[in-house]
């Protein structure tokens, strides 16, 4: 797994995976911890890591969520990593 520190640029695992994916009957995927069902939302979109929790396995909480999950490794879509810090582009 990759490992990811604050202000990279990570995206959600697609909303086919999470579809396609076995689910309990609350309709979570266990990746080793949930990926409960209200996170599919996210599912496609890019996100920045916001904070890096470390225990047993890293968790990490994202911008577009306003940081009210806890996500792992597993939940990101490795094939689209991106190192680079996110860059504000807006015009003034």
């Amino acid at each position: 797994m990759k490992e990811y520190k604050v202000g990279d640029i990570v995206y959600i695992k697609s909303l086919s995976w999470y579809q396609n994916s076995p689910k309990d009957i609350w309709g979570c995927v266990n990746i080793p911890k949930f990926f409960v069902s209200d996170m599919s939302f996210y599912c496609g979109r890019q996100a920045k890591i916001m904070e890096v929790l470390k225990s047993d396995i890293k968790f990490y909480k994202i911008d577009i969520d306003t940081k009210n999950h806890i996500w792992t490794d597993q939940m990101f879509d490795n094939n689209k990593y991106r190192k680079e810090k996110l860059l504000n582009i807006e015009k003034i």
